[in-house]
């Protein structure tokens, strides 16, 4: 009797012999597909919203220098699609945002697909401290500016 129940208990913890590591990464690829599509709506209306051109010194450096570096080549997206103007530092910083949440998902579809991806990691977002720290940067800019009304609404519940 002790027996069988052992190996009762061994069956159970064994757990799902259909769940392999090839699944558990494939759901993986499939979540953070979903979160990265999620996220660039939101991104795309946050655009929107954050039009000014008020903003700290550490977002004006680091909307120049993505300027600057910004690739010619725009992707084909529905709003935004031509090169930010350097003059809406906020949008110059989401878009970049959106273009890692872009890259992210593309990546991740082809590694679902293919199981390899020709998208480098690096243009994309691979941990949760990289996706906030540029919208938390416009936070700062934006209650540091005098504009914490608009820093407390839609940006505030998104980073919640």
């Amino acid at each position: 009797m002790i027996l069988l129940l052992l190996n009762i208990c061994l069956i159970w913890t064994a757990g799902n012999p259909r769940v392999t590591p090839e699944v558990t990464r494939d759901v993986c690829l499939l979540a953070r597909m979903m979160a990265a599509n999620l996220y660039f709506s939101q991104i795309e209306d946050l655009m929107f919203e954050l039009s000014m051109w008020r903003c700290n010194d550490e977002l004006l450096s680091r909307a120049h220098e993505l300027h600057r570096s910004s690739k010619k080549d725009a992707k084909h997206y529905i709003e935004f699609w031509k090169q930010i103007p350097p003059n809406e530092p906020y949008r110059v910083i989401l878009g970049d945002v959106r273009d890692k949440l872009y890259s992210t998902r593309e990546r991740a579809r082809q590694l679902l697909a293919n199981g390899i991806s020709e998208i480098p990691e690096e243009t994309t977002f691979t941990n949760v401290e990289q996706f906030l720290e540029p919208l938390e940067m416009c936070y700062r800019s934006l209650c540091s500016c005098g504009d914490r009304a608009i820093a407390d609404g839609s940006l505030l519940d998104f980073l919640r």
